[in-house]
């Protein structure tokens, strides 16, 4: 329910997302999933302070919950706490080292920071982690043109016209299935 919840968030669905909530702090209070959803309705509405409390609970429910993590150095990061949004990222890594969200949300900081060499760093590794991603792509893209790295940032728009090729054969054959 919290990937749903941020789907929700991302498609600025605030009255499904409200209901979401709702519902899920109806059905079970002490869930980390439920206070995620709250929290994710709460930043939509660009309450961040009440979203971070959200997140926090579900952080105090369940400790390794990489995402619940992740969400609260989001949240840091929208309130211009960059300090604790590098905690709470680098807390969601080590519950799981591979949670590539977190990888990007250190990425993001040091981008705003302007502190490309760290982001590109951490950009990478989301990128290595999930690899068909365009936004983590973009974002590396950003932080190679920042480090006038011409060769690396050709590697990059290299990966994602490769990238949007294999999409558009994967919808081609989705449309017209052969056989």
């Amino acid at each position: 329910m919290d990937i749903y919840s941020t789907v929700l968030y991302h498609l600025k669905e605030d009255m499904k997302l409200s209901y979401l909530a709702q519902e899920l702090l109806s059905t079970d209070r002490l869930a980390s999933q439920t206070w995620c959803a709250m929290g994710n309705c709460y930043s939509l509405q660009k309450d961040h302070d009440t979203a971070l409390k959200n997140f926090q609970r579900a952080v105090q429910l369940n400790p390794k919950f990489a995402y619940a993590h992740t969400l609260c150095g989001h949240e840091h990061v929208a309130l211009e706490d960059f300090e604790s949004g590098i905690r709470s990222f680098q807390s969601a890594l080590c519950v799981d080292p591979r949670h590539y969200n977190a990888w990007y949300g250190l990425g993001m900081v040091y981008l705003r920071q302007e502190k490309f060499e760290f982001a590109e760093h951490h950009f990478r590794r989301a990128f290595q982690i999930n690899p068909c991603s365009s936004v983590i792509m973009s974002y590396l893209g950003t932080a190679l043109h920042a480090l006038k790295v011409s060769s690396a940032g050709a590697d990059v728009i290299s990966a994602i016209t490769i990238l949007l090729s294999y999409l558009a054969f994967v919808i081609l054959l989705v449309v017209n299935p052969v056989g």
